[in-house]
C-alpha cells in the first residue's frame, strides 16, 4: 500500500470512529487501534522516504568525473545537493558552494579528492557534523577518517554510485 492510501485509510478510519455514540463499541475500539496502528506504521515508513542533503567536496562539471555523476545521481534519487569547489560558480544550473563553511545542516559530505587536498577541510567538515563522511576510491586517509571519528561522525569507504545504485544511501 501506497503512504497516500494509507493516509486517506486512517483518516476515513479516525472520522468514522469519531462519528459513532460516546458508549465505544468493540468494533470502534478496534477501529481506533487499527488507526493508531496505521499512524505508527506511516510515521516509520516516512523516514524511508526522507531524502538528505548532500555536499560533495570536490564537485566537477566534467561529465566524465566521478563527482559530475554523484551530483547528477543524487538529484536522480531526490537528494538536495550542495556542490563544493571554490573554482566553480554553477554546474548545469545547480549553484556551487566556494566552501563548506559556507552551508549548515549537511546530512552527508561525500569526498572527491586526493586525500592530500583533504587536510584543509577537515575542520570545516567537523565544525559542520554531518552524519556521516562517505571517502570515495581514491580519497581514503586513515588519519582524516580517525579525526572524524573521534568528532562523532560516522565514516564509510564506499562508492557513492554504488550506495546509491544498491538502494545503500539512504540507510
Amino acid at each position: 500500500m501506497r503512504p497516500i492510501q494509507i493516509v486517506r485509510q486512517q483518516k476515513t478510519l479516525q472520522s468514522s470512529a469519531a462519528k459513532r455514540d460516546s458508549a465505544p463499541s468493540s468494533s470502534s475500539i478496534k477501529t481506533q487501534k487499527h488507526a493508531k496502528w496505521m499512524t505508527a506504521a506511516f510515521s516509520a515508513d516516512y523516514t524511508l522516504f526522507m531524502k538528505e542533503k548532500v555536499a560533495i567536496l570536490g564537485a566537477s562539471k566534467n561529465p566524465e568525473r566521478y563527482s559530475y555523476l554523484a551530483l547528477k545521481m543524487l538529484q536522480e534519487y531526490g537528494h538536495t545537493v550542495f556542490p563544493v569547489n571554490p573554482g566553480l560558480n554553477e554546474i548545469e544550473g545547480v549553484p556551487v558552494t566556494a566552501s563548506l563553511s559556507d552551508l549548515q545542516g549537511i546530512d552527508t559530505v561525500t569526498l572527491y579528492m586526493n586525500p592530500k587536498n583533504l587536510e584543509p577541510h577537515v575542520d570545516k567538515i567537523i565544525k559542520l557534523k554531518p552524519r556521516r563522511v562517505i571517502f570515495n576510491p581514491g580519497t581514503e586517509s586513515r588519519e582524516i577518517e580517525t579525526a572524524l571519528q573521534n568528532a562523532g561522525i560516522e565514516t564509510l569507504e564506499a562508492c557513492t554510485l554504488v550506495m546509491l545504485r544498491t538502494n545503500q544511501f539512504e540507510k
